[in-house]
C-alpha cells in the first residue's frame, strides 16, 4: 500500500511524504509527470509562452502582428530583426526576447546592441524604454514575462504586446489534481488511454 502524499498549500511543489515517491505539482505554469510507486503517472504538459501578440488597436507598427518564441529573437527598427518595430524611441537593436527554462525572458539592450550597461538610455537621443506591464526594465537586466503580461518598446504609450500561452491538456491546476487522483485508482487499461490523452 502507498504512503499518503502531503501537499503544501501554496507551495511551488509538491511535497511526498515518502522519500522516492515522486508526484507533480503544477502551480504557474510549471507541471511535472510523477509516478506514486506500482501506479501510473499522467503525463500533463506545462504552459508554455508560445507567441507574442500584438494588442493595440490599429496595430504595433511592425512586420507583423504576432511572432513565435521558440528561439531568441532581437526586436528594434534594424532589418536584421526577427521582430521590426517602427515607433518613437526603438532602437535598431532594443530588446532580446529568448525562451530560458521554458519561461519566457525579455531584456532591454542599450543603445548599440548590448546588455551589458544596465544604467544605458535606449536610444542615445534621448529616453526610450521597454515596459512590462507599463513599467519600465533595466538594461541588461533579463526580465521574466507571465501569461498574459503586456511589453512595449519605444517611448511611453508605444503600442502593446501581450505575451500568449498555449495550454497543454486540462483546464488547470484544480483539473489535473482531480483526473491524477482519479487515474491512481483506475484500471491499466483507463490509466494507459489517459496517458495518451494526455
Amino acid at each position: 500500500m502507498n504512503a499518503p502524499h502531503t501537499f503544501r498549500a501554496g507551495a511551488r511543489h509538491a511535497s511526498p511524504a515518502t522519500p522516492g515517491a515522486g508526484r507533480s505539482s503544477r502551480v504557474g505554469c510549471v507541471a511535472r509527470t510523477w509516478r506514486a510507486p506500482g501506479r501510473s503517472g499522467v503525463r500533463v504538459r506545462a504552459a508554455e509562452p508560445t507567441k507574442l501578440v500584438c494588442v493595440t488597436e490599429g496595430g504595433c507598427g511592425a512586420n507583423v502582428s504576432e511572432i513565435e518564441i521558440s528561439e531568441p529573437i532581437i526586436v528594434g527598427t534594424d532589418g536584421s530583426c526577427e521582430l521590426q518595430v517602427q515607433a518613437d524611441g526603438v532602437a535598431p537593436q532594443h530588446a532580446r526576447l529568448e525562451m530560458k527554462a521554458k519561461r519566457l525572458m525579455c531584456t532591454a539592450l542599450t543603445s548599440d546592441g548590448t546588455p551589458t550597461d544596465p544604467d544605458a538610455l535606449l536610444p542615445d537621443t534621448g529616453p526610450s524604454a521597454v515596459r512590462l506591464n507599463g513599467s519600465e526594465i533595466r538594461a541588461g537586466v533579463a526580465y521574466m514575462v507571465a501569461p498574459g503580461a503586456r511589453v512595449s518598446f519605444g517611448t511611453e504609450g508605444a503600442p502593446e504586446w501581450e505575451a500568449r500561452f498555449e495550454e497543454g491538456g486540462g483546464a488547470g491546476g484544480m483539473a489535473d489534481m482531480m483526473m491524477r487522483g482519479m487515474a491512481s485508482a483506475a484500471s491499466a487499461e483507463v490509466r494507459e488511454t489517459l496517458d495518451k490523452q494526455l
